[in-house]
């Protein structure tokens, strides 16, 4: 049986051992993540915590709406091996229809259910397991010359610190400037799942990344270039010192993907292999 939860409702405990047993388990469905980019989700839960289903919510228009938060590529529904209701449309089905709108992206173990219609959306992904030299082997010839003109216009990488990075990102990123944004790397960083990479020119930041620890896979969640940085390639040098440092691991590197073509070159330039998932999007009519 599938049942609707609120959020004070939900055994947090049970949740997170269900996602960490779940074939497509990520960071962004914990519940410290969920708490942090849709303060008040719900859920739908199978049995004992067997299946479940975060329901992302939010506030607008004097209503409450279903739909995917920031920093937050994919939720849908978790399976484990105790699942019993695989049919995806049972799921979605159950969404109580006081919600007026939901708009989800599912994960990409859901997107393999073919009777599920949404709009395609492409993550990429990257196999760390492989030695270095195997892996930049499969680099793109532009993505080579991107990575050399770096290292020849004297880029180099360093560590900062979380103060440091934002600052960074509030002078070129208007986004980051705000609370909530902070309070999710904050809490990131607090459960040590949290790597920050720089690089500088002459003491000065051109280029910072977030990558996040998830379970068996890093995701690269957030960057930020200023126009020095782009114009010496930075960004390049900042994940490949990245895949020189996770190389050989049992690791996936995540890019979460875009819709935007020249990004979603830049991913796949390193070798990444192209992932579909799927939005869906339902009016709920009263």
């Amino acid at each position: 049986m599938i049942r609707f939860l609120k959020h004070h409702e939900i055994d947090k405990q049970k949740w997170d051992d269900a996602i960490g047993d779940s074939s497509a388990k990520s960071v962004y469905a914990l519940s410290w993540y969920l708490d942090c980019v849709s303060n008040n989700w719900c859920a739908l839960i199978e049995d004992d915590y067997i299946s479940v289903m975060p329901l992302p919510v939010k506030p607008k228009w004097g209503i409450t709406l279903i739909t995917q938060p920031i920093l937050c590529q994919q939720l849908g529904i978790f399976f484990t091996e105790k699942s019993l209701i695989k049919d995806l449309t049972v799921w979605l089905t159950s969404i109580p229809v006081t919600f007026p709108l939901i708009r989800l992206c599912l994960n990409g173990e859901n997107a393999k259910d073919k009777s599920i219609k949404g709009k395609p959306r492409n993550n990429y992904l990257l196999d760390l397991s492989n030695n270095y030299d195997t892996i930049s082997g499969l680099y793109s010839n532009d993505c080579k010359r991107n990575i050399a003109k770096a290292r020849n216009k004297a880029i180099i990488t360093k560590t900062i610190t979380i103060d440091e990075a934002f600052a960074f990102f509030k002078q070129n990123e208007s986004i980051f400037d705000n609370q909530q944004m902070r309070t999710i790397f904050d809490t990131i960083k607090s459960q040590n799942l949290l790597s920050i990479s720089a690089a500088s020119h002459h003491e000065t930041l051109i280029s910072v990344s977030f990558f996040v620890k998830s379970f068996t896979s890093y995701i690269y969640l957030a960057s930020c270039t200023n126009n020095h940085g782009r114009k010496s390639a930075a960004n390049y040098l900042l994940i490949d010192l990245f895949i020189r440092e996770h190389c050989n691991s049992k690791s996936i590197l995540d890019f979460e993907g875009s819709t935007i073509d020249s990004i979603a070159k830049f991913f796949a330039g390193f070798g990444a292999t192209k992932i579909e998932f799927l939005q869906v999007k339902r009016w709920n009519i009263f």
